[in-house]
C-alpha cells in the first residue's frame, strides 16, 4: 500500500506540475490572480458577467499567457455580455449584446467539445442569456486559437518569436554575470534576435556603463539585420571604453554594462580585467587555456604557435601560391570535450574557381607533464573535419585533386594538396614551458641564493668585526 501511495503522490504531482506550467484561463478571485485579468465574474461558475473596468466582483476570469491586453480591435471576442455588470452572455458569433470581452490575439468560437489545439477558455449555459462558468462547466464550450507559446508574441495578427537582445561570447551563448575581459583583446557579441526588420536594415547597438551619476554612454556600434530578422555586432573592448565607464567620480567598479538596441535593452554584466602580460605569462600554447572563454577568444594569441610547433612550420595567416591557386591557413583555438586544443582551416582560392574551405584539423594534445624540468612533453592526434561545402557524390570520382573519404562512403572531398592526409598523423613534440610555469622553482633557487647571500654578507661582517676587536 505504501509503494502505491508513493506512486499515486508522484503522478499527482507531476499532473500538477503539468497543468501549472500550461495556458490556461480559470476563474479565480481576484486577489488570487498572479497572471492577467480578463473580465469580471459573479461567482466562479453559474455566475453573471461584467466588464473588467466596473470591478464590483471578486471573481476575475484570469489568464496565464499573453500581455493582459483587453483591446476589442482584432475581432477577438470571447463571449459578449448584455450590460456592462451583472450581465448574462452569449456566443462571440451572436450579435444580440453590444459588450465584447476579448483578449490579446485569440480567435473564439463556440463548440460541444474543442479541437486539440484550441484552449477552452469558459463554458455557458446556453448559446445566448447565458450563466457563466468555467471551462468544463456547461454544455457550450467557448473555444479559442490563437494562444501564443512561450517567448513568443502577437503581432499583426499572428504569433512569432519574441524579440530580444542580449551579450553573447564567440560563439552567440548567451553570458551573464561576470566576464574576463583582456583590454585590446576580448570580443563581446552584441545580439538582436527577430527583430522583425527587413533584411539589410541598419540597427545600432549603443552601450552603456550604468553608475550612480546615471547612464554612461560608451560608443555605437551598427550591425545590418540578416535574413531571419537577427542583427549581430562586435565590440572589441578598449582601454578607451574603460576610461570612460569609470570617468564619473563616484564610480569603483565595471558593473551594468548593457545596451540598447532599438527599443530593446540587454541583459547586465559586469567586467573582471585580466592583466594580459600577467595572465599570459602562463599560456604558451592552446592547451594552457583552462575555459572555453578563453580558448575561444586565444587572448594570447598562440594558436599559431600551437599550429607550428605540431605541423612542421606551416605560418598561419601566410598566403601561399601553387600553380594558379593561392593557399591560406586560419589558426585558432578550439575548445573540444572540455580542454582547449589547436585548429588550423585550410582554405584555397583558383584562378578560375571561388575561395573555397577545404577543411580544419585539430589537434588533440594529451600529456602528463608538470614542466619540473623547463619543458613540455607532449604526444598529439591530428583529426580532419570536411568542410560542410566541401561534401560531394560521387560524380566527382575520377576527377584530379578529388578523394573519397571515408573509403567506400561515396563522400567525394576536393584534396588538391593532400590536406587530409597531412592531417591525419600522430606526433610528440617538446617545447619550453611557459614562463609562469617555472616560477614556483625559480621562486626556491631565487630564496636559496638570497640567504646565501645574506649568510656570506653576515660572515664578512662578523670577521671585519672581530678584527677591528684584536686591535
Amino acid at each position: 500500500m505504501k509503494k502505491i501511495g508513493v506512486m499515486f503522490f508522484i503522478y499527482l504531482t507531476i499532473l500538477l506540475l503539468a497543468n501549472i506550467s500550461a495556458e490556461n484561463c480559470t476563474i479565480v478571485p481576484k486577489v488570487s490572480c498572479a497572471y492577467n485579468e480578463i473580465m469580471g465574474l459573479s461567482a466562479p461558475t453559474n455566475a453573471h458577467g461584467e466588464l473588467l473596468s466596473e470591478g464590483n466582483y471578486d471573481y476575475v476570469l484570469c489568464c496565464n499567457f499573453g500581455t493582459g491586453s483587453t483591446d476589442c480591435s482584432l475581432g477577438n471576442v470571447i463571449i459578449k455580455l448584455e450590460n456592462r455588470t451583472n450581465s448574462h452572455a452569449e456566443i462571440p458569433d451572436y450579435n444580440n449584446y453590444d459588450n465584447p470581452i476579448c483578449y490579446e490575439n485569440l480567435v473564439c468560437t463556440n463548440r460541444d467539445s474543442c479541437n486539440p489545439t484550441e484552449l477552452e477558455v469558459l463554458s455557458l449555459t446556453n448559446l445566448t442569456d447565458a450563466h457563466i462558468g468555467e471551462a468544463g462547466d456547461y454544455p457550450v464550450k467557448i473555444c479559442c486559437e490563437g494562444v501564443c507559446g512561450t517567448a513568443q508574441e502577437f503581432i499583426d495578427g499572428q504569433c512569432v518569436d519574441e524579440a530580444i537582445a542580449y551579450w553573447a561570447d564567440s560563439d552567440e551563448g548567451m553570458i551573464d554575470g561576470t566576464y574576463d575581459v583582456v583590454v585590446g583583446s576580448t570580443q563581446l557579441m552584441m545580439v538582436l534576435k527577430n527583430s522583425g526588420l527587413s533584411e539589410g536594415t541598419i540597427v545600432g547597438f549603443d552601450i552603456y556603463e550604468e553608475d550612480l551619476m546615471g547612464y554612461g554612454y560608451l560608443r555605437t556600434i551598427n550591425a545590418t539585420v540578416d535574413s531571419e530578422g537577427n542583427a549581430k555586432a562586435l565590440w572589441t573592448v578598449t582601454q578607451e571604453d574603460i576610461d570612460k565607464a569609470l570617468e564619473s567620480p563616484l564610480e569603483g567598479e565595471l558593473d551594468n554594462f548593457y545596451f540598447n538596441v532599438l527599443d530593446f535593452s540587454s541583459n547586465n554584466i559586469q567586467f573582471n580585467l585580466i592583466n594580459r602580460d600577467s595572465f599570459c605569462s602562463s599560456i604558451g600554447i592552446c592547451r594552457d587555456y583552462t575555459s572555453e572563454e578563453d580558448c575561444e577568444a586565444d587572448i594570447c594569441s598562440v594558436a599559431s604557435i600551437s599550429i607550428e610547433n605540431n605541423d612542421g612550420g606551416d605560418s598561419c595567416g601566410e598566403v601561399f601560391t601553387d600553380g594558379n591557386c593561392q593557399i591560406w591557413y586560419t589558426c585558432s583555438c578550439e575548445w573540444v570535450d572540455g580542454y582547449c586544443g589547436p585548429s588550423k582551416t585550410d582554405n584555397l582560392n583558383c584562378s578560375d574557381e571561388n575561395p573555397v574551405v577545404i577543411g580544419s584539423c585539430f589537434y588533440k594534445e594529451n600529456t602528463t607533464d608538470d614542466c619540473e624540468d623547463g619543458f613540455l612533453e607532449y604526444s598529439w592526434l591530428g583529426i580532419y573535419t570536411w568542410d560542410s561545402g566541401n561534401i560531394f557524390g560521387s560524380e566527382k570520382q575520377g576527377e584530379p585533386g578529388w578523394i573519397e573519404e571515408p573509403n567506400g562512403s561515396g563522400n567525394w572531398h576536393y584534396d588538391p594538396n593532400d590536406n587530409f592526409g597531412a592531417c591525419e598523423q600522430e606526433g610528440t613534440n617538446r617545447i619550453p614551458c611557459p614562463v609562469a610555469a617555472l616560477l614556483p622553482l625559480f621562486s626556491i633557487i631565487s630564496i636559496l641564493i638570497a640567504l646565501g647571500i645574506i649568510v656570506i654578507i653576515y660572515y664578512l661582517l662578523s670577521k671585519k668585526k672581530k678584527s677591528k676587536t684584536k686591535r
